[in-house]
């Protein structure tokens, strides 16, 4: 009897570990896939979050030197050489070099605003899709250590299923007395 239950068991076994090795290699295959997807979503968002930084840096230029330009005696194309045998103490000079600053600071204040804006729809996005594929992930990896368990414990059974059949076996063999 202990030969039929030791096939029979140990054949069960094969087959449920067999089938935890299928199931293995398919989220193997997706964790991989997800993986990668999270690597590359996050190259986009920094390769876009660094475009964006680079845009509004620009911007800003531009928009303090437009906005000096209707400074009236001020060249936003040549600053230094409007300075040069410049009087400082000159009360219009002043004027203009205040003036320039308040551009400068009003301008600064707008990319450090539109910066954190700009930030904020990064942070969002990073949560909607990163975050979603980080919980697959590990999703994934919980189930594959459980599939992994599993097929130790199916691949202990048939170990097991296989000595009941070995011990069965000397059943059927005759006495030699």
């Amino acid at each position: 009897m202990g030969f039929l239950t030791g096939s029979y068991f140990g054949s069960f076994a094969k087959l449920m570990r067999v089938r935890m090795d299928s199931k293995l290699i398919t989220i193997q295959s997706q964790l991989s896939r997800i993986t990668k997807q999270i690597t590359n979503q996050e190259k986009m968002l920094k390769s876009q979050e660094q475009n964006m930084n680079m845009m509004l840096k620009a911007q800003m230029q531009r928009s303090i030197w437009g906005a000096a330009g209707q400074i009236p005696g001020f060249n936003p194309s040549n600053p230094m050489g409007m300075m040069m045998g410049t009087n400082f103490n000159d009360p219009a000079v002043q004027q203009q070099m205040q003036a320039y600053q308040q551009v400068q600071a009003q301008m600064q204040y707008q990319y450090a605003n539109a910066q954190s804006v700009w930030q904020n729809y990064f942070d969002g996005v990073r949560d909607m899709t990163i975050e979603a594929l980080k919980n697959q992930e590990e999703a994934l990896m919980l189930e594959q250590d459980h599939v992994t368990r599993m097929r130790d414990l199916y691949k202990n059974q048939e170990e097991a299923a296989k000595q009941i059949k070995q011990d069965g076996a000397k059943d059927f063999m005759p006495s030699q007395g």
